[in-house]
């Protein structure tokens, strides 16, 4: 795990981030970075379901990207080689199955409770 004030959960590099360890003579299960930054489980699930979540809409978002290139590539080309049209709308079809795919992950991903503390001890 990385430490979220230097960047290691949301904003910076994994290779740059500064890593977090368990605390283990704690009572409850906290994780301190070599700087002194303490958090709790449930911060650190929180941000990485935050990382997860932003990643998860790149991913949607590209290969929208490609579904929508593959559909315009076919427009021209739909009379000459109709058997090249159906093998790419048959791919932005597969497509199209991914992106529901990862939009109800998402879905499930926002329906999860929220920590009531901000866990930065």
């Amino acid at each position: 795990m990385k430490c979220q004030s230097w960047g290691g959960i949301a904003t910076l590099p994994v290779l740059t981030a500064v890593e977090v360890w368990l605390m283990e003579h704690d009572a409850s299960p906290r994780y301190r970075c070599h700087t002194g930054h303490v958090y709790s489980e449930r911060l650190l699930m929180e941000k990485q379901n935050e990382q997860l979540e932003e990643s998860l809409w790149v991913s949607i978002r590209m290969l929208e990207e490609r579904r929508n290139l593959l559909l315009t590539m076919t427009s021209p080309h739909a009379e000459n080689l109709p058997h090249a049209v159906q093998t790419q709308h048959a791919r932005a079809a597969e497509l199209n199955k991914h992106i529901g795919r990862l939009k109800d992950l998402l879905i499930t991903l926002s329906q999860e409770k929220k920590p009531k503390d901000e866990g930065y001890l």
